[in-house]
């Protein structure tokens, strides 16, 4: 009877959520340990831009096929310089969904965007936090830890200024978030984790960063561009072509990849032919 009341939604959410879940799996077979991770500020930088442009705020993830067991999170605020208690705008990602196994050995680029700032003029500071899970035996049990890191960069903005432009001048290198080495990994079962289904052990000490490895050509500027505009609140000025260029982006698909959809889908018929 329930069933019957309630349709078939209650069947496709639970289907969904079981294809988002099974990507999460797909990503983590890809790499092998130990690895280095790095994650890097790219944007902004310590640069003044237009007070009336939409702001993307950019880190990179170096080696992203080894990130998956670190599950970590991502957050952000911005001040009026030393003003620390009063952010302006901020935000946060739990950095789980995203299918890392399908980027290959280039950095990742994970893209915020904001208009909370959009024609004040002034000096203001980004911080960016990581927060990273790992995990370790001790006495024969499992234990499970975080580790936390951030970066801080000053810009300004003033009217009649450049717009915004992520494309890395040639000399310059990002800001250094952290650097994580990942000596092994161990099976895990709890939700700990975040849902992974393993764990990083982390090494200490960490490895030494590589911030210049980390470069934004004219390519990866456009597929940054095209983020930020999907990302965008409503009245944000994007360009149509941005729009257009990032079509996957908002549907989600490009995040869970196509493996995962057809599970969803083939789930979904048999469960539906069930219902019936």
């Amino acid at each position: 009877m329930l069933a019957a009341y309630l349709g078939v939604w209650p069947i496709l959410v639970f289907v969904w959520a079981l294809a988002v879940t099974t990507g999460t799996t797909f990503a983590q077979t890809t790499s092998t340990f130990p690895a280095t991770v790095e994650f890097d500020l790219v944007f902004p930088r310590n640069e003044t831009y237009a007070a009336d442009a939409l702001l993307p705020i950019v880190f990179a993830v170096q080696n992203p096929e080894a990130v998956v067991p670190l599950a970590f999170g991502t957050s952000w605020s911005i001040y009026r310089r030393g003003i620390y208690n009063d952010d302006i705008a901020s935000g946060y990602r739990r950095n789980m969904w995203t299918n890392y196994s399908t980027v290959g050995n280039e950095p990742y680029f994970e893209t915020f965007v904001t208009d909370g700032l959009n024609g004040t003029e002034g000096l203001f500071t980004l911080v960016l936090d990581i927060a990273i899970r790992n995990c370790t035996y001790y006495d024969s049990s499992l234990n499970f830890g975080q580790v936390a890191a951030y970066a801080r960069v000053d810009f300004e903005l003033r009217n009649g200024a450049q717009r915004p432009s992520v494309l890395t001048p040639t000399d310059s290198c990002p800001v250094g978030i952290a650097s994580v080495g990942i000596t092994s990994t161990i099976n895990q079962s709890t939700d700990q984790n975040y849902y992974r289904d393993t764990c990083a052990v982390l090494a200490d000490p960490a490895p030494k960063m590589n911030l210049c490895a980390v470069k934004i050509d004219s390519t990866v500027a456009s597929r940054v561009s095209a983020s930020a505009c999907a990302l965008r609140t409503e009245g944000s000025n994007c360009s149509s072509s941005d729009d257009e260029s990032n079509t996957a982006a908002q549907s989600g698909l490009g995040s869970m990849g196509w493996p995962e959809v057809v599970v969803g889908l083939v789930l979904g018929v048999a469960l539906l032919a069930f219902h019936r």
